[in-house]
């Protein structure tokens, strides 16, 4: 019996195993096998396939090479050894973190060596490979380290110029490349991906970069933590200097602390070189980890088991007037449309907090007491209820100049939650929030130590100071306007920034704050490791915050578990404890040694972000605790206790900044995370934890064991300009956090403007996928496409990153590109397709802007080389990829220039007409030519010659008007009540569109009785169609073509075909073709490995392809009854692909017994036959499953049960209801196809 990992028949002639781990096995007694001898003939094919980190038949995790079997497959995405936990694993709930490299083994070692090439360091330059200059120019101050982890890097210290000092900036030199793209902060809390050509078009603190260099390869350039104290940054010359005129890049180093001082700074900046920039990444990343913070690389660690469920967290929906009947409410009505949420974040509003004395009362005591001295309200000074009118006034006024203040600029988060207690826009879902209850959040302490407030009163009595507290929220509103239209677009160092920080450091600075501790929480500070009141039932609602009752957490939890089935609740908390920290008044918390600190912003960070000298943190000070160990512990323990799973950690980078009176943010910094890791680890089984608000170098490189990170700044659904730089920002930061950790792309809301697109995005990420609706205000046909019906989600399997082709392109602002996101399930590939131009974060305004609004359509291809874990085996097969991609380019180009003189023609001409001014516009190094895309029914161009074959798109698979070929029994729907061949016009199919275009080499023709004809032993017919049912158009190539495809002597399996005495040549050696899904069009393609489909987008748009390679099964002792299959996955899925988990064949002998056992009642064989093909698959959810099968089933069967099925063409499409497997808790189905 052939091995599950092994994909292919040995009589097959697609060589390149189709497959990913468990894929396609063909499984049959080992007798009835017809397969010739495979013997491996040198150890080239071994080299390709240890560089690509799979095993080479007879090595690691082969089951044989003996002439009764077949080649190992090579198409994975790593070793099986890694990607299927062991059993032991197993039982423990283990799951490891997927890696690709292409380097990786699939062991927890780093990529190898290999990957790099080589880089060196002497006479004032760095250079790549044979001499190609990356940097020259570079300061005299350099000196280069030797350290065992980067010997293939070149890893360079610095010598301070005048003495030891706290900051100092180095030549670091001028950059040679193509293009760059770096990840650099635009906020205290968050980067954003930018691009450029040289060093003058830097951002200041940049964290990462990666170059494109002028041979096609890639460097990336990455500062460190030096000695644990000096944080590394890279930033454009200053301007007026010689460094700026010669374009040199700038290297800061600073401590943060100006008492922490040296004068050489040891590992100061990490440069590397590679062919494959994926692989490079994740080799310089983790190195730079290594030497800054030890965190470990994210395939060592665990990834918590709440990833793949659906997920809700309760932030924009109740901000932090979130009660445990809020969550209860919101999980209720999740579960009522068919998505129920198995995983809760309870964010922020959960604590205990107080803000200081001072500020506690309003702020004019006097006036008030004068007000209500004529009142019998009996109420003392300070009372809350007479705090919380007043509140509702300032807030509701100030909820007015709320609304145009966007929420992702510096005020917008401070107004953020008085904002979404107004009435919503006409874009915005409702949130379950609003002024009064928002009010009485802040008015009221939520500590349990000082018992029970006044109970809530009538506005009534207290009608004059909500009137007071419109008057002032009416003043602060002005100001909030000035400060956002003068003051927060000014550059940094010019009048309106210094008058403003001069005001609210001095004259104002009482008024900030007590504005501050009015309308945010971000001077509030922790009292108290427990809940608050709202959470001292199940049943508990935001009025209960000053009932004083003891909190029951615990008794929370067990109700959304025991109720509504939720696995995991995750708790928020700062890495700060809380935004201002532990208080100092608070006996509760007198024992971890609190101590209030006023941190300094560093230049840089006040360069980015001017605001940052008016914090509420700045202004009002941080209070650190001394024994931060102990007060993780007791709270995590606390949260455990009471049945929390784990936590989301906030406002990470927050501590870095605290650090200028700590010894340093990186000194600062690594006592914090050194605390938090330790208490996870000991307090959540699992890994069970999110860091954010994170992205510091000082808070990246110290994530020691936690697996997952935001990835990018928050969405916010009333700011509509950010939306779209939102899904740019994780993409691309992406691409340096994920050697780390595995990116999180926050939550979004279902009901909304921008839903779509933002769930196309979570279905590709790779990553979580919740919501944060508010309870009531759903879409669940958005959620339904992401999420099963028991809760669970089809996650794909790594981190999704920007293809090659869009790392280097401005996919916000260029007007020419649409951002492609690959990744990879179980059974094949999957690439995102998004719109994204129009909107981005503008660095000169500090907030995200609508720079065009036309939102232009684009179009751009979609090959299977973009998934990177197809183009290195590929490569490994003997493709050339680079030459094919480099001819595509050039016709591309051509056709671009012979377009354009066309076009200057046509406007020299008055009396022709307007031409192709509805033509769509796409990235030339995207599209490819364009002239086969606009005539269907035509031959797709193809450039051959050595240096490879070039692309567009081959077959399309649905219906077409008027076409016929062969019998019409081939082109219908079978069901179980029905009889067999019960004829369904194409109109009534599950196929694509009667008008979809076909683009290829041609129709197939279908033989006179149905069954497929053969030419050059591949399969050019079809199984026929009646009428206006089916048309096929194939762009196959003949065997002949395809033999160029390989090296001499060498398949992709890693061996060589030999004659034997079976007789005969060998067969040549060839890789599979693609079947290729576009959910937007909902078309089917089949296409070669060169190929590509043009995709289409109107502005702010997403779409999802699946590719997966196709496999060829021979079966019945003659090759006309080969079977050609690959599983697209359900429909009905955004991430379809994913719910195929497993495919392998089978064979039956004609008295129907099988050699395997399944478990279940499989189909009968057809007695007439002289031998039947059953394909199994492995199924999570329900739905429509597409598949592409050159021959139409007999039957299908799911658990057992027959199940209607439609085969128009070669499109398969079989109707998977959930049967059993529901009831029987399990998440998968069976799925048995016959032929």
């Amino acid at each position: 019996m052939l091995s599950q990992r092994q994909s292919f028949s040995a009589s097959s002639r697609y060589l390149l195993a189709p497959s990913l781990p468990r894929l396609g096995a063909l499984r049959q007694p080992a007798s009835t096998l017809h397969t010739r001898p495979f013997r491996r003939r040198s150890g080239v094919a071994d080299a390709l396939l240890k560089k690509m980190g799979a095993s080479p038949p007879g090595g690691r995790g082969s089951r044989s090479s003996d002439s009764s079997k077949a080649s190992e497959t090579v198409l994975e995405i790593q070793d099986e050894q890694q990607s299927q936990p062991s059993q032991q694993q197993q039982q423990e709930g283990v799951t490891k973190a997927p890696s690709f490299s292409a380097a990786s083994n699939g062991s927890s070692a780093a990529p190898a060596a290999s990957v790099l090439l080589p880089i060196a360091f002497a006479g004032g330059a760095v250079t790549v490979g044979d001499g190609l200059v990356l940097l020259d120019r570079m300061s005299p101050q350099a000196r280069v380290q030797q350290h065992t982890a980067t010997s293939d890097m070149v890893l360079l210290s610095m010598a301070a110029s005048n003495g030891a000092t706290a900051l100092e900036d180095f030549s670091l030199g001028a950059l040679h490349c193509k293009s760059w793209l770096c990840c650099a902060r635009n906020k205290l809390w968050w980067m954003t991906p930018e691009w450029g050509k040289t060093a003058r078009e830097l951002p200041p603190e940049c964290q990462f970069l990666l170059a494109e260099l002028k041979d096609g390869s890639y460097a990336t350039i990455l500062p460190l933590i030096s000695q644990q104290k000096f944080r590394g940054t890279l930033r454009p010359p200053k301007k007026g200097t010689r460094d700026h005129a010669r374009a040199v890049m700038t290297l800061r180093l600073e401590s943060g602390d100006d008492t922490v001082k040296s004068d050489y700074f040891e590992d100061a900046v990490l440069l590397a070189a590679g062919r494959e920039p994926y692989a490079l990444i994740e080799a310089a990343v983790t190195a730079a980890a290594a030497l800054s913070g030890g965190a470990r690389p994210l395939r060592d660690k665990q990834l918590p088991p709440n990833l793949d469920v659906f997920g809700w967290c309760s932030w924009d929906s109740f901000y932090s007037a979130v009660s445990a009947s809020g969550l209860s409410d919101a999980v209720q009505s999740l579960a009522s449309g068919g998505t129920p949420p198995r995983w809760v974040v309870i964010d922020d509003g959960w604590q205990c907090t107080e803000v200081d004395e001072p500020y506690r009362n309003i702020p004019t005591e006097q006036l008030k007491q004068k007000m209500l001295k004529d009142r019998n309200v009996g109420e003392k000074p300070g009372d809350a209820a007479q705090r919380e009118a007043y509140l509702e006034g300032e807030m509701e006024a100030l909820g007015q100049a709320a609304r145009d203040v966007p929420a992702g600029t510096a005020m917008g988060a401070y107004l953020q939650e008085i904002r979404a207690s107004g009435p919503p826009e006409d874009d915005e879902a409702p949130s379950g929030v609003d002024y009064h209850s928002l009010a009485r959040q802040h008015a009221i302490s939520s500590s349990v130590e000082e018992g029970p407030a006044s109970p809530a009163k009538a506005k009534a009595p207290y009608r004059p100071l909500y009137i007071v507290g419109l008057i002032f929220g009416f003043f602060q509103a002005f100001i909030v306007i000035f400060y956002q239209w003068v003051v927060d677009p000014a550059e940094h160092g010019t009048w309106p920034v210094n008058l403003f920080t001069y005001l609210t450091t001095g004259p104002l600075k009482g008024s900030m704050l007590q504005f501050f501790a009015d309308s945010t929480n971000f001077t509030r500070r922790l009292t108290d490791v427990k809940a608050n009141s709202k959470f001292s039932s199940p049943y508990a609602t935001p009025d209960d915050i000053s009932s004083g009752r003891r909190e029951d957490l615990k008794a929370v939890v067990d109700h959304l578990r025991n109720r509504f089935n939720v696995d995991y609740v995750y708790c928020w908390h700062g890495l700060s404890a809380y935004w201002s920290g532990v208080s100092p008044d608070s006996a509760a918390v007198s024992k971890y040694g609190p101590k209030l600190h006023f941190p300094k912003p560093t230049p840089g960070l006040s360069e980015i972000e001017p605001s940052t000298a008016w914090n509420p943190g700045i202004l009002g000070g941080v209070s650190i605790a001394n024994h931060v160990d102990e007060l993780f512990s007791d709270m995590h323990a606390y949260l455990s206790a009471a049945g929390i799973s784990g936590v989301k950690v906030d406002c990470q980078a927050g501590v870095g900044l605290v650090g200028s009176a700590l010894g340093g943010g990186p000194a600062a910094a690594l006592k914090a995370h050194s605390a938090l890791e330790d208490s996870i680890a000991t307090h959540f089984k699992d890994n069970h934890a999110i860091n954010c608000m994170c992205h510091s170098t000082e808070n990246i490189y110290r994530w020691r064991d936690t697996a997952v990170a935001r990835a990018s700044d928050d969405f916010y659904p009333t700011d509509r300009a950010s939306h779209i730089p939102h899904l740019a920002a994780c993409a691309f930061n992406g691409v340096f956090l994920s050697p780390l950790a595995l990116p999180d792309w926050d939550m979004f809301s279902s009901r909304h403007v921008a839903a779509e697109i933002h769930a196309t995005a979570r279905a590709v990420c790779g990553g979580p996928v919740y919501v944060s609706d508010a309870p009531g205000s759903h879409a669940f046909d958005v959620l339904r496409r992401l999420v099963l019906p028991d809760g669970s989600i089809l996650r794909a399997k790594l981190p999704g990153r920007p293809t090659r082709d869009s790392l280097f392109r401005d996919v916000m602002r260029d007007g020419d590109t649409l951002l492609k996101i690959w990744n990879m399930n179980a059974t094949g590939g999957i690439v995102g397709v998004f719109n994204l131009q129009g909107a981005s974060w503008d660095r000169s305004r500090r907030r995200f802007h609508i720079h065009d609004s036309t939102k232009p359509e684009l179009e751009a291809l979609v090959r299977p080389t973009d998934v990177e874990v197809f183009r290195q085996q590929l490569e490994a097969a003997g493709c050339d990829v680079a030459g094919m991609l480099a001819a595509a380019a050039a016709a591309a180009a051509a056709e671009a220039a012979a377009g354009a003189q066309r076009e200057a023609k046509l406007r020299q001409s008055s009396s022709s007409s307007s031409s192709n001014s509805g033509a769509k516009r796409g990235s030339a190094a995207q599209r490819g030519s364009e002239q086969s895309l606009r005539v269907p029914l035509l031959a797709a161009t193809r450039v051959d010659g050595s240096s490879g074959s070039g692309s567009l798109a081959g077959s399309m698979l649905g219906s077409m008007d008027a076409v016929s070929s062969g019998s019409a029994d081939d082109d219908t729907a079978s069901s179980p009540a029905g009889p067999p061949s019960a004829s369904v016009p194409a109109s009534a199919s599950t196929s694509t569109a009667s008008t979809a275009t076909a683009l290829g080499n041609g129709a197939r023709r279908g033989s006179s009785n149905g069954q497929p004809s053969s030419s050059n032993g591949n399969r050019n017919g079809s199984n026929g169609s009646s009428g206006t049912s089916s048309f096929v158009s194939s762009s196959r190539a003949s065997s002949s073509r395809r033999s160029a495809v390989s090296m001499p002597g060498l398949v992709a399996g890693g061996g060589v075909w030999d004659e034997d005495e079976e007789g005969g040549g060998a067969p040549s050696a060839a890789v599979p073709d693609f079947a290729v899904y576009v959910g937007a069009t909902e078309e089917l393609h089949r296409v070669s490995w060169d190929q590509g489909v043009p995709v289409s987008l109107e502005g702010w748009q997403g779409t999802v392809v699946t590719l997966a390679p196709i496999s060829r099964f021979e079966y019945g002792g003659s090759s006309s009854h080969g079977l050609e299959f690959a599983a697209i996955g359900l429909s009905n899925m955004l991430n379809g692909g994913g719910a195929v988990c497993s495919v392998h064949a089978e064979r039956l002998s004609p008295d129907g017994s099988t050699t395997q056992d399944t478990g279940r009642d499989d189909p009968p064989a057809d007695p007439q036959s002289p031998e039947q093909l059953l394909v199994h698959l492995t199924v999570r959810g329900r739905g429509t499953l597409l598949a592409y099968s050159s021959r139409r089933p007999q039957s299908c069967f799911v658990d057992g049960f027959e199940v209607a099925f439609h085969h128009v063409g070669e499109r398969l499409s079989v109707e998977v209801p959930q049967v059993g497997s529901l009831h029987a808790g399990r998440s998968e189905q069976a799925l048995v196809i016959s032929y």
